[in-house]
């Protein structure tokens, strides 16, 4: 199998089943066609190896996200990179695993993949603007920023941000702090990564990541964002039909007249070409 296709294999699984790092993995392998995820997998491996005898004999879950947090933060060095927050490294796993430095999402899919290897009930938060982890203890789970040196958070400071980002009418309701799916975290892994790309103007790229997003959500703005990008990529034959099954999936969209106008004028472009 190819990477699309390793990648496509990977999705298809019961949630359950998928890698998230490996997934991760697989998302960093179309910028680098010759990684070897194996071997990023065994460091991830020599990681949890390496701390299992400090967490074997502990049961409390703050001391256990104490102790995971000094070993990776603090003995490993991994950091919030503060200095260049839209470097497309960041989110690319091999590359946030060598340097050590990574955004929010790629700093937590590293802590969920070493905390997982060592049987800590860690799982991602897709937190509007900013992902976080939780350790599902009970009754009351452990919320922590991995871009913040592993930081404690209360729902106080999640409802706190919101409120910030949203305005102090907006209505924050709890579910938004549920334990994502391995599809939800690489959507938006991906999505981050498509936004840096579109912002450097480098179509191509922003195409694959769109590409694959589509395998991942199937939705609809997606196939309609895909169609818009491949057109920004001169491939206007590529783009008419994911606009035009856009239309036909969602009558009713917002944004039907713009969506139609941009797909009359890739329709006439073609003409022209022909």
């Amino acid at each position: 199998m190819n990477i699309r296709e390793r990648f496509l294999f990977l999705l298809n699984q019961e949630p359950e089943a998928i890698s998230l790092d490996e997934a991760a993995l697989l998302v960093a392998a179309e910028e680098y066609p010759d990684l070897d995820i194996a071997a990023y997998q065994t460091r991830l491996d020599a990681m949890a190896r390496a701390l299992q005898p400090r967490v074997a004999q502990e049961l409390d879950p703050a001391r256990l996200v104490h102790l995971l947090n000094d070993y990776l933060f603090h003995h490993l060095g991994f950091r919030g990179n503060v200095e260049d927050y839209y470097d497309p490294r960041n989110s690319l796993l091999n590359d946030v695993i060598d340097r050590r430095v990574g955004i929010p999402i790629s700093l937590s899919i590293v802590y969920i993949s070493v905390g997982t290897r060592l049987g800590l009930p860690l799982a991602g938060v897709s937190f509007p603007r900013h992902f976080a982890v939780t350790y599902r203890a009970s009754p009351d789970p452990l919320f922590l920023d991995a871009f913040n040196q592993g930081r404690l958070l209360r729902e106080s400071d999640f409802r706190l941000l919101f409120l910030e980002q949203f305005g102090p009418e907006a209505r924050f309701d709890p579910a938004v702090l549920r334990p994502a799916t391995p599809h939800e975290i690489i959507a938006r892994l991906l999505r981050n990564l498509k936004y840096i790309y579109v912002a450097q103007e480098d179509f191509p790229r922003a195409v694959r990541c769109s590409e694959r997003l589509l395998y991942v959500t199937a939705l609809p703005a997606d196939r309609r964002d895909l169609g818009m990008l491949l057109a920004r990529d001169g491939r206007l034959r590529d783009a008419v039909p994911h606009l035009e099954r856009y239309l036909k999936e969602v009558p009713e969209a917002a944004d039907r007249a713009q969506v139609e106008a941009n797909l009359t004028r890739l329709q006439q472009a073609l003409k022209r070409l022909n």
